[in-house]
């Protein structure tokens, strides 16, 4: 790997640290790390008459995301998409937009919305993001090697509320306690305090640990929570990003 491969590559895990609402997950149904991506041809969004794929960036790092213009994440992590594609763009690195689970002209709005240059695919039915991602909602972010494999992914945080986004609405990190109940191992409420992410925020400083919550779909799922401060280039601190992922199996 070139020396510029590696900074593009690094600067890429950080950008996926603040996109909305991470939640790494493992499961039966999911593209494993390692694993070929599929690459269906689909339409380039807004050109009825081309299509394009995956396979067309062989060779680059390819950041893929997969969003819908319903979803509010979406909306937030866009800008900030196309300020890390200014930065980063270039010979070993692309970024490619699914605009999924959508018919009409809302993912074109979308698209001149937050003036995004970044290539755009379009997948009308949801069925390459669902059936061949297994993506569970949206935003989700992949990232892909120059060989086609799947070396990280950023699931939709949807899949552990239990709900859509356009149902939760946004949600206060304080909220946590009262909407999801989370319990220690041994089954006693935690305090909105003693949560990781409220930890980074008060003291400024990484954390972690593990609970139990329950999904609004009633769903009971242990999971293990990172949480990092966020730090500008001048030393300001500018909030903190939580990392979500599943130890057991979930639990009715």
């Amino acid at each position: 790997m070139s020396a510029r491969s590696f900074a593009v590559f690094m600067s890429v895990l950080a950008v996926i640290a603040l996109l909305a609402f991470g939640l790494a997950s493992k499961g039966e149904a999911r593209l494993e790390v390692g694993e070929q991506v599929p690459s269906s041809e689909l339409r380039v969004l807004g050109a009825a008459d081309r299509t394009g794929s995956l396979a067309d960036y062989r060779g680059k790092w390819v950041l893929v995301n997969v969003w819908a213009s319903w979803c509010g994440p979406c909306r937030d992590e866009a800008p900030e998409l196309q300020a890390f594609y200014d930065r980063h763009r270039g010979p070993d690195f692309e970024i490619l937009g699914i605009d999924t689970q959508e018919t009409g002209q809302g993912g074109l709005d979308f698209v001149a919305e937050f003036e995004l240059e970044y290539p755009q695919l379009h997948d009308g039915d949801g069925n390459y993001a669902k059936e061949e991602l297994k993506t569970t909602g949206v935003p989700e972010t992949f990232l892909v090697d120059p060989d086609g494999n799947l070396l990280f992914y950023n699931e939709s945080a949807e899949a552990i509320l239990g709900q859509r986004f356009e149902e939760t609405g946004a949600m206060p990190a304080a909220r946590w306690s009262s909407a999801f109940a989370p319990v220690d191992d041994q089954g006693q409420p935690l305090a909105p305090e003693a949560l990781p992410l409220m930890i980074t925020l008060a003291r400024r400083r990484p954390a972690h640990r593990s609970f139990h919550i329950r999904g609004m779909n009633g769903v009971l799922r242990h999971i293990e929570v990172a949480s990092i401060p966020i730090v500008g280039l001048n030393g300001e601190f500018l909030g903190a990003a939580a990392f979500f992922w599943e130890i057991d199996e979930p639990c009715a």
